[in-house]
């Protein structure tokens, strides 16, 4: 009788204990719950564990965090150093494996002038966060229109005017409205090319009076509709009009100053400044200048809303500061 007993006793030690699978919970439920299983034989234990991560999101967004943080408390009050070392590999896992598993993909639409600095970003916020990010660059007013169409997309980078235009008739979210930064017009010429003067007014008036063609942008942006008045202060906009080429800036505007089809051409200079074969002249005068001010914005039927704030405040920080600037912006 006694041998059966021990034989009984011995059973349950080797038993292993059931594991816990983790559904949807909020974080302290599971670090509560989590429920480790070990077989005791001989001298060796195996810590044995299971956790369903489908509910996790990357380690980079606030609930995996507070999870981290709320779980590695728990394990701290646990007497059970089997307990504590299963829910750190646990953790560990969830480093490795959870990134992925609620990455979102966002999707962007935004207009030309910050695509160079946007493209050098991205890569880097995809592997910091486990976001992917798609972007559409167009013409800014291209950009509007398929907003106010319905065209779906999770994040909008358009200037301010725009944005606020738009809002009036495709809802935006609140939490994303921000401004990013500001880029001013600048003239291009020819690389090689003998540079004009451009300090003042009249010798940007001269300079475009003299040339045989000029590259301009779109009137309908911000930019080339500002052009189209400094055209009429400067009294050359009837002059002006048969040698006003509009295209946009990389949709073969620079093109045709670096090809000489036109001998200047003024655009946002973060849209010309890795355009082959031209140099940027300069900045317009401050009588001529005008900046545009590129903002965000999070449509209220974004699909992937925090992934597409969390790619804002990424885009904001001040480590990138000087990148923005070497693009153009200020």
């Amino acid at each position: 009788m006694e041998e059966v007993r021990t034989a009984q006793v011995a059973q349950r030690r080797w038993r292993p204990r059931p594991i816990l699978r983790c559904g949807m919970m909020s974080a302290a439920m599971l670090a509560q719950r989590l429920v480790v299983g070990w077989s005791a034989r001989s001298t060796t234990d195996t810590i044995v564990f299971a956790a369903r991560w489908d509910f996790m999101v990357s380690l980079n967004s606030p609930l995996s965090k507070r999870f981290a943080m709320q779980a590695v408390k728990w394990a701290s009050d646990q007497r059970n150093w089997r307990q504590r070392l299963a829910l750190q590999a646990c953790l560990l896992a969830l480093s490795t494996m959870a990134s992925g598993l609620w990455a979102a993909d966002i999707r962007i639409f935004s207009g030309g002038a910050p695509q160079t600095i946007l493209r050098s970003l991205a890569p880097e916020f995809e592997r910091e966060s486990g976001h992917r990010v798609q972007f559409t660059f167009a013409l800014v007013s291209a950009i509007q229109q398929r907003l106010i169409a319905g065209d779906q997309a999770d994040l909008v980078l358009l200037p301010i005017a725009l944005i606020e235009e738009t809002a009036r008739l495709r809802p935006m979210q609140a939490s994303g409205r921000q401004e990013l930064a500001r880029v001013g017009i600048g003239v291009i010429a020819r690389e090689g090319s003998r540079l004009p003067d451009i300090s003042t007014p009249e010798a940007v008036r001269t300079m475009l009076l003299q040339a045989q063609a000029v590259a301009l942008p779109d009137p309908s942006t911000p930019s080339g509709a500002h052009l189209r008045r400094v055209m009429a202060q400067l009294g050359i906009a009837s002059a002006m009009e048969p040698k006003s080429l509009h295209h946009g800036a990389i949709r073969g505007g620079g093109e045709l100053v670096a090809k000489g089809s036109a001998e200047f051409g003024l655009y946002l200079v973060s849209e010309v400044q890795t355009i082959a074969g031209v140099t940027v002249v300069g900045l317009l005068p401050p009588a001529l200048q005008n900046h545009v001010v590129y903002a965000s914005a999070i449509p209220a039927d974004s699909s992937a809303p925090e992934a597409a704030l969390s790619f804002i405040r990424f885009l904001s920080e001040p480590r990138f500061k000087k990148r923005w600037q070497a693009s153009g912006f200020e």
